[in-house]
């Protein structure tokens, strides 16, 4: 599963960020992982999101989810430099891209 939102000002709460695609929910069970699902999923919504106009992409995932960050890093995004802590206060990094021309 993926999903990919409109960017928000506030993160999410406020006013919507022309050009901004926010992807959140990017998971694959456990025994499909390691079969290029994830990548195919991202790598679809970002070409879609792109042909659609947006131009950025954002996302939030765990600091210690080497998985995520190898898998998003293929897909250009890099750290944003901002941090948060999820509900039971794990490490959070932001992660920013800019999108390219679908090939």
């Amino acid at each position: 599963m993926a999903m990919a939102l409109p960017g928000r000002d506030e993160d999410g709460a406020g006013a919507l960020i022309p050009g901004l695609v926010h992807l959140t929910g990017v998971c694959v069970r456990p025994e499909m992982q390691s079969q290029g699902l994830a990548a195919g999923l991202v790598g679809f919504l970002l070409d879609e999101r792109y042909v659609a106009g947006f131009r950025r992409a954002t996302l939030w995932t765990h600091a210690e989810n080497a998985g995520a960050l190898r898998l998003f890093d293929r897909h250009g995004f890099e750290m944003s430099g901002r941090g948060s802590t999820d509900e039971a206060g794990r490490a959070m990094v932001h992660l920013l891209a800019v999108l390219k021309v679908p090939s």
